[in-house]
């Protein structure tokens, strides 16, 4: 009985990360607020053009007409520290139609106003630009409206595709 009981309380330690491994998982880096700018940044990081705060991946697996699709999210924030790392804030993200699927982008700048008030100002639709082909290579092509030294720029994306091997 007791082994029994001891299965049972082994079993419902793991339910919970195996319900959630395959959902979005929220962290620290979800929200942009007073935390995000790093105090002391720019004397850690002297003479560096920027610093990157968050590079994340999150890859998922979707079950679809006995095939997987899988699902990749990548968010990546940057606080700028010169005027050389504006040149961070055109973004170019080079990608194959033919093997994966552009889902949703959202582009954002973040900047304080002279009360210390954090003033977000995102890309609209129209300004996210595709170049290429509409099957084959493309390149995503957008900039980070009112990005300057002190900024935080943020961009978020999600690509599908049904081979595992063609998202990297």
């Amino acid at each position: 009985m007791k082994t029994w009981i001891l299965y049972i309380g082994i079993c419902l330690l793991f339910v919970p990360s195996l319900l959630f491994s395959q959902n979005y998982i929220r962290t620290p880096y979800d929200v942009v607020n007073e935390e995000s700018w790093l105090p002391g940044i720019e004397d850690f990081a002297e003479g560096a053009p920027a610093v990157i705060l968050v590079d994340y991946g999150l890859m998922t697996f979707l079950p679809a007409n006995n095939s997987v699709i899988v699902r990749y999210n990548y968010v990546k924030r940057v606080q700028i520290l010169s005027e050389k790392g504006l040149a961070l804030a055109k973004v170019r993200i080079p990608y194959n139609s033919k093997e994966r699927r552009l889902i949703s982008i959202t582009a954002t700048t973040y900047s304080k106003n002279p009360q210390g008030l954090i003033i977000p100002f995102r890309v609209r639709k129209r300004d996210f630009e595709e170049i290429g082909p509409k099957i084959g290579d493309r390149v995503l092509s957008f900039s980070l409206p009112l990005a300057k030294v002190g900024s935080i720029i943020e961009y978020s994306l999600t690509f599908e595709s049904k081979d595992l091997d063609k998202l990297d």
